[in-house]
């Protein structure tokens, strides 16, 4: 969820337009007067709402719907750095304690950016506090969540690249640092084998998010573990056992989805790979990458139109049928 720890006339903008309201609506919503709305969006960072201002911008904030809350993250991101980031400095100085929240969030956000595969917002969230601060004027605390960050950009800049066994080795270093949660811990697995399978390394790929999916389980997280059945089924179809991929996928279709048109478009996408594997099912692996297609297409899911039109590019054979047939 989005926060901002102080407001100033661009939050307010932000908020306005991730509501996606005009200056007069985005008033009465706030129950203040246009005036006053119209001054913040002039001045921007030159003016602060009043204290009691400041509560009723934090209070339309928490009831809004969490894509509200996605779009103001990115709107703000894409500008620079928002409230909760941190302030721009003349001169060095040691993070204060809401910039240390507000620097655990953003990785927590860069998570989330990743596990979407939305690398340049996860980019643009981790340099904002890796150029803030020098690493001399950091206490453990700091050092921490610097070298944290500092992980994150590497595995996010080798995968960009596709240098992915370094991408491996850095979220297997995630995965193994007791300091995170179960789930972060189990997320930075799931990554692991992602980068494996990108790499064409099916079958190493599959313990590592068979452990992920089973601490998914364990923590009562339905739609990590989906997302980890899929990319299992992936890895199967990578593998030529396309049997036990179709097994995997229904078990990911019968759970995932969700509400999110990112979560529908990825599981239909994995489906339809799996479908298209097998001359069977060809004919019903092409409509349904074309129904995710059109709900990517709709929602302006820009990378997944990319992931369906290599698809449709390759006939969406699997990479152990193409080798068979190079090798015949």
């Amino acid at each position: 969820m989005a926060t901002v720890h102080h407001w100033t006339g661009r939050e307010a903008r932000a908020l306005r337009l991730a509501l996606r309201m005009t200056v007069r609506g985005f008033a009465e919503h706030l129950g203040v007067g246009v005036r006053t709305v119209s001054k913040w969006e002039q001045l921007l960072t030159a003016t602060e709402p009043r204290p009691e201002s400041q509560a009723i911008l934090d209070t339309a904030l928490a009831r809004a719907e969490a894509a509200v809350h996605l779009r103001l993250e990115t709107s703000l991101s894409r500008a620079g750095g928002d409230a909760a980031g941190p302030r721009r400095r003349t001169t060095v100085a040691r993070p204060l304690a809401w910039e240390y929240e507000s620097w655990t969030d953003d990785l927590d956000r860069v998570v989330v950016s990743l596990s979407r595969q939305d690398f340049p917002l996860a980019d643009d969230l981790l340099h904002r506090w890796l150029g803030a601060f020098s690493p001399l004027n950091l206490d453990q605390r700091g050092l921490y969540l610097y070298a944290r960050s500092t992980t994150l950009l590497l595995a996010l800049l080798n995968e960009m690249s596709w240098n992915l066994d370094a991408a491996r080795g850095q979220y297997e270093r995630l995965a193994d640092d007791e300091r995170l949660s179960r789930r972060d811990r189990a997320r930075s697995r799931l990554w692991m084998g992602r980068a494996l399978s990108k790499a064409g390394d099916y079958e190493p790929a599959i313990a590592p998010m068979a452990h992920a999916a089973h601490e998914f389980e364990d923590l009562g997280e339905p739609d990590h573990w989906s997302v980890a059945q899929q990319k299992i089924a992936l890895a199967l179809r990578g593998c030529g056992d396309l049997t036990r991929a179709f097994r995997h996928i229904e078990v990911a279709r019968s759970v995932g989805g969700g509400d999110s048109p990112l979560q529908r478009v990825r599981l239909s996408t994995a489906h339809a790979q799996i479908l298209l594997s097998d001359p069977a099912t060809r004919d019903e692996g092409r409509s349904v990458l074309h129904g995710a297609a059109r709900v990517a297409d709709a929602y302006g899911l820009g990378h997944q139109l990319t992931s369906i039109e290599n698809i449709r590019r390759t006939g969406g054979e699997s990479p152990t049928a193409r080798a068979r047939e190079s090798a015949g």
